[in-house]
């Protein structure tokens, strides 16, 4: 099924949270994570978190408990896509290293 993948702002922290609740968030810079495959499935299953964040980028009612795993996943693989693509064009504008971020200027380039 094509599910609608919203990559607007409101998205973004909502997802945000949900990476951080679930101990995730270190992933997106490449950090490794330290949670045990139990405690990740619990809070993602038990805790609702996997549904949650399904439902927030797709931003439908739909009953997430009712899809397969398959459709779940390709759900977040589409959104982290187009969010990695987003950041991507931000390049021309700053230079993000090591967790500083710095201003560049076409005469910087």
């Amino acid at each position: 099924m094509n599910y609608h993948i919203s990559t607007n702002i409101g998205t973004l922290k909502k997802v945000w949270q949900i990476l951080e609740d679930v101990e995730l968030h270190p992933v997106l810079e490449g950090k490794p994570v330290n949670i045990g495959l139990i405690a990740l499935t619990n809070k993602l299953l038990t805790e609702n978190k996997l549904c949650e964040a399904c439902t927030a980028i797709t931003e439908s009612d739909q009953d997430f408990d009712k899809v397969s795993l398959k459709e779940a996943v390709a759900i977040l693989s589409n959104f982290f896509v187009a969010t990695a693509e987003d950041f991507i064009a931000l390049v021309g504008i700053f230079s993000v290293k090591f967790g500083q971020t710095t201003q560049t200027t076409q005469a910087d380039q």
